[in-house]
Order: structure tokens, then C-alpha cells, then sequence
């Protein structure tokens, strides 16, 4: 048996299809105002997404669609300018009640937080935050964190130290509490939570100033920085993707080229690791934190790795680093850049684009990957005597020269990289794939000898 470090593409095994056979534009933006555009990211609350439309730094609505792309609609416009200063940021959906934030909306101009019914009725400013009473904090960043009917999100300036806070307001609007005065981290980013802990990024501070990684509990005790950054101007960006014990960002000029990158790191601190270093071949300036599907991350750029290099792309890379594939490129669908971060639901990431499309104001876009999945081994038994018939298949399938010592586990796979078939057997036996729909799969077989992947055709 000979040990070799590679990583198999169930992508490659399946089809040859590019890339941008998977890709399609969801919804076309359209408007009587041409510097109307989507702006942040999609929220999905039961097969309906969420977002906004901003002209410039102004908002212009708040819109909804189906996951199919039916059923837009503008289901309420912001008429007062000086409520909404500033592009709102995400937006949190809870039963039938929208809540989002205004970075430089209210009176004071010094941000709010409003709530709005589903329908688009109801729509009310909870609070307001100002520069007289400075301790409070102002200019709200976070896109707004639900735990037990209280809403959690940051400040990015303001409060004791000046460098920002970390607020609770109950959902009615009442109960406005600064839990966390930022000292040590400066000037705080977007919020996510795990394990009933908070985590986050901030762009200063830390023990060299560039920012942090931070964790606290929702009362606002346990506060930790778990890294510094280091890099020069690392600009991290957006809400970091928690997994169990691991912990996923962006940075929007880290890197060696300063151009961006990936990182990875335990919720403990240890383990930072560059994933990807983004230059001028491999695209530039992420755009926020990867989204994890089985042990792969999908993310996007705000420029491409061609010029014009304004327009953006969509990669793909492993959790280990490896497999880096630039997958989209907007230039060719006459779009981009694009706006914050991806969604995933239904086996389908979905995203916006700020222009291009039919009329030039942006698209919503989804993208299916052939296969999620991408399998990581240590090693592969080339010289496996393994074998399968009948390839198509109809009824059964019999695998033939297994190792009867050994447990061999087989797995079959679907194109969306679900499990639909695990069996264990110790001899060469037959696999019933009746059951299976017609269709392209993938037969895994492994053992402590190694693993053999091949396509499997079921008629």
C-alpha cells in the first residue's frame, strides 16, 4: 500500500460541469431611483429572505422574497432621512417581527434600533442612542443577537472608555443596559454567539492595537481576548462562523500581500492559522466570514483575481487550507461587487450583488455546488483490487475483493453531498440501491487499508 496526501473532489468524480452552470441570478433589482441597491446581507426566516435597499449611505426599504425568487416586495420604505442616516446593517427576524439597526439613524444621528412586523406594519423605533449621554454608546454595529427575549448587539464608539460597548435591550424596547465597557479591545464589530457565549471581533486594541478575537458571556463577565492580531492593518470584517471548539473569520487586509485572508482558530485561543492569504491571483479583500458546510468554507471577495478587478468571486477552500477553488467570478455575469455575506439553505448558498444584473442595481444570486462535500484523507489505497458492478445500477450493486479482516464501511453519497447509504460489511457482499432515485452518486468504501471513491450511476 502506498501512503500519499491528497484531497479527492467529489466535484471532479461526478460531473464536468463549470462552475457557472451552477450559478444563476435569483431576482433582478429594479428602480425608478438608479442608485437604489441591495445593501448587507439576506436574513431567511421560514423560506423567506430578508434584506435592504440603500441609496448610497441612505436606506431606501426593507424588502422580502421567496427562496425561489417569487413574491418580492418592498414591504417598508423609509421615508425619514435622518432616522436611517446610514445603510442599516443586518436585520433579525423572530415569529413575524423584523429588528435591525441604524449605524448613524435617530435624532442625534448617532444610531437607533427599530422593530417592524413581517407585513411591513408596526413599524417603531425601540432606541434611540446620542452623543449627550455618551456612556451608553453610539453608532450600533451589530447585527442584533435573540437570546431569551432580549436583544445583544455592539456599539462601536461611545461608552466609559470611549471604545465602544456591548449592549442588552429588551425586545419591547425597554431595559436599555451596557453590559461590557470595551477597554483592552477597541471599536467592536459584529456579534455572534455559541454555547451561550458571545464572540466577536474588534479593529483596535489587543496587545498590538490591530484588534481582537473576544469572548464574553451575555451578562457581560468572563470577558477574554483569545488573539491579537498581529498583521499590519488587518481590517477584520463581519460576524465570525463558530463550529464546536473552532472558530472562523475574515480579515479584510490580513495577509502577507495585506490584500486579505482566512483564518481558523480554537475558542481557547490556540491554533490561529492563516487558511488563505489572498494577491492578485486568488482575488482580494474578503467580504466577512466563511460559511461552513461539511468541513468546507464558502466565501466571497469584493474583488476578483482578473481585471477589472472590481467586481468580486466566490471560493471555496477545506478547513485544513487545502483546496483553495475560485469558483464564481461576477465579472462574467456582468455583476458586482458583492454585498456581505453568504447564505446557506436547502443544499444552495445564496448572496446579493450591489450592481450589475438586468437593470443595473444589483441581483440576488444562488449558487449550487455539485457536491458539498469535500472529502479530506491522510491518505488514499491507490493500489486497491476494490471493485463494484453493475455501473449503472438498477437493483444491486456487489463489491468484490474486500478485506475480510477488516470493517468496511460503505457510504454512498448524493450530489449535494448528503449521506443517503451506510453499511458496514466485512466480505464481499452485495449493496441493495433499490431505494435510491435515479441519478449520479458517489460509492465511498473505507477500512484501515485506505478509502476508494468512485461514481456510482443509478438508472
Amino acid at each position: 500500500m502506498r501512503k500519499i496526501d491528497i484531497y479527492i473532489l467529489l466535484l471532479m468524480l461526478v460531473i464536468n460541469s463549470s462552475a457557472i452552470a451552477q450559478y444563476s441570478i435569483l431576482y433582478n433589482f429594479y428602480s425608478t431611483d438608479i442608485n437604489c441597491h441591495p445593501s448587507g446581507s439576506l436574513t431567511l426566516s421560514n423560506n423567506v429572505f430578508y434584506g435592504i435597499t440603500a441609496d448610497g449611505t441612505k436606506a431606501k426599504s426593507i424588502f422580502k422574497i421567496n427562496t425561489d425568487g417569487t413574491g418580492y416586495t418592498d414591504i417598508y420604505k423609509f421615508h425619514d432621512t435622518l432616522r436611517l442616516g446610514m445603510t442599516p446593517l443586518g436585520l433579525t427576524v423572530s415569529g413575524n417581527i423584523i429588528y435591525g439597526i441604524a449605524e448613524t439613524g435617530g435624532p442625534d444621528s448617532a444610531g437607533l434600533i427599530y422593530k417592524v412586523n413581517t407585513d411591513g406594519t408596526g413599524y417603531k423605533d425601540l432606541f434611540y442612542f446620542n452623543n449627550h449621554f455618551d456612556t451608553i454608546g453610539r453608532m450600533p454595529i451589530s447585527t442584533l443577537i435573540l437570546l431569551n427575549n432580549s436583544l445583544y448587539g455592539t456599539a462601536e464608539n461611545g461608552g466609559i472608555n470611549g471604545r465602544g460597548t456591548l449592549f442588552k435591550i429588551d425586545t419591547d424596547g425597554t431595559g436599555y443596559r451596557v453590559i461590557y465597557d470595551f477597554l483592552n479591545g477597541a471599536f467592536p464589530l459584529d456579534l455572534n454567539i455559541s454555547g451561550n457565549v458571545l464572540y466577536g471581533m474588534t479593529t483596535g486594541g489587543g496587545t498590538k492595537g490591530n484588534g481582537c478575537i473576544y469572548k464574553v458571556n451575555p451578562d457581560g463577565t468572563g470577558f477574554n481576548i483569545i488573539h491579537s492580531f498581529t498583521e499590519n492593518t488587518p481590517w477584520p470584517i463581519g460576524r465570525l462562523t463558530i463550529s464546536d471548539s473552532v472558530v472562523y473569520g475574515g480579515l479584510w487586509m490580513g495577509g502577507t500581500m495585506r490584500d486579505g485572508s482566512i483564518f481558523k482558530i480554537k475558542n481557547d485561543g490556540s491554533g490561529y492559522t492563516t487558511l488563505v492569504a489572498f494577491n492578485d491571483t486568488n482575488g482580494l479583500y474578503c467580504l466577512g466570514s466563511p460559511v461552513l458546510i461539511n468541513n468546507v468554507l464558502y466565501g466571497m471577495t469584493y474583488s476578483g483575481d482578473t481585471v477589472p478587478r472590481f467586481d468580486g468571486i466566490i471560493f471555496d477552500i477545506n478547513t485544513d487550507g487545502s483546496n483553495y477553488t475560485d469558483i464564481v467570478d461576477f465579472r462574467p455575469n456582468n455583476c458586482g461587487p458583492p454585498s456581505g455575506q453568504l447564505i446557506f439553505a436547502d443544499s444552495t448558498l445564496y448572496g446579493m450583488v450591489s450592481s450589475g444584473g438586468l437593470h443595473g442595481n444589483g441581483v440576488i444570486f444562488k449558487y449550487k455546488p455539485t457536491i458539498i462535500t469535500k472529502i479530506s484523507e491522510s491518505f488514499l489505497n491507490n493500489d486497491s483490487n476494490i471493485s463494484f458492478y453493475p455501473n449503472p445500477a438498477k437493483d444491486k450493486i456487489s463489491i468484490k475483493n474486500l478485506d475480510e479482516i477488516k470493517t468496511n464501511t460503505i457510504e454512498i453519497f448524493d450530489i449535494s453531498g448528503q449521506v443517503v447509504l451506510i453499511q458496514t460489511i466485512q466480505k464481499d457482499n452485495s449493496v441493495d440501491v433499490s431505494n435510491l432515485v435515479p441519478g449520479v452518486y458517489i460509492l465511498k468504501v473505507s477500512n484501515a487499508s485506505g478509502v476508494f471513491v468512485r461514481k456510482l450511476i443509478k438508472e
